[in-house]
């Protein structure tokens, strides 16, 4: 018998979907963007061109923090996560503006 149970993430411990059919999302659509600090904060729609799938909603995050650049990327499962999400990621842009490039 095989076991289609969730498997468990190795890095954040928590399990993933089954799926019935992979895609490949490759269909990125901007539906906002911010410049926040020293960085963007964008809002995207990936959908999958080999089918009917299901449509995933992302912030994309790039800045500088202390003179490194940095690119965060969460997923979103709904409008209220998509707003806590987006409150995280600009205060987080929001203090790595204020750090100096060089600390000494």
């Amino acid at each position: 018998m095989r076991s289609f149970g969730p498997r468990v993430d190795e890095h954040t411990g928590s399990p993933h979907a089954r799926v019935a059919q992979a895609h490949d999302y490759d269909r990125v659509q901007l539906l906002r963007e911010r410049k926040i600090g020293n960085g963007t904060l964008r809002l995207e729609l990936v959908t999958a061109s080999s089918g009917p799938a299901r449509r995933l909603v992302r912030w994309v995050a790039e800045y500088t923090d202390a003179g490194v650049h940095e690119q965060r990327i969460v997923q979103c499962s709904d409008e209220l996560d998509e707003q806590r999400q987006h409150a995280r990621l600009e205060a987080e842009m929001l203090l790595a503006a204020a750090r100096p490039e060089h600390p000494e």
